[in-house]
């Protein structure tokens, strides 16, 4: 899923994907541990950059301005 597809969904498109589909796909179960939530998190943390693909609006914005912080 990306930024795009989320809005989608937000104007009342069908995009194919629940609340279910999306912890399945995040945690590799539709019920998650702490354990699984935490291996996710570390996943996501070691890309930045595809989340800033994905997410240019939301995420994006927020990476660019952390990482000005240091020059």
């Amino acid at each position: 899923m990306n930024e795009v597809a989320w809005g989608r969904k937000l104007q009342g498109e069908s995009v194919g994907y629940d609340r279910r589909s999306l912890k399945r796909d995040t945690y590799g179960s539709s019920r998650p541990n702490a354990a699984s939530a935490v291996e996710a998190a570390k996943r996501i943390a070691s890309n930045l950059e595809l989340l800033e693909q994905l997410f240019p609006n939301g995420f994006g914005y927020l990476l660019r301005d952390v990482r000005s912080w240091s020059e």
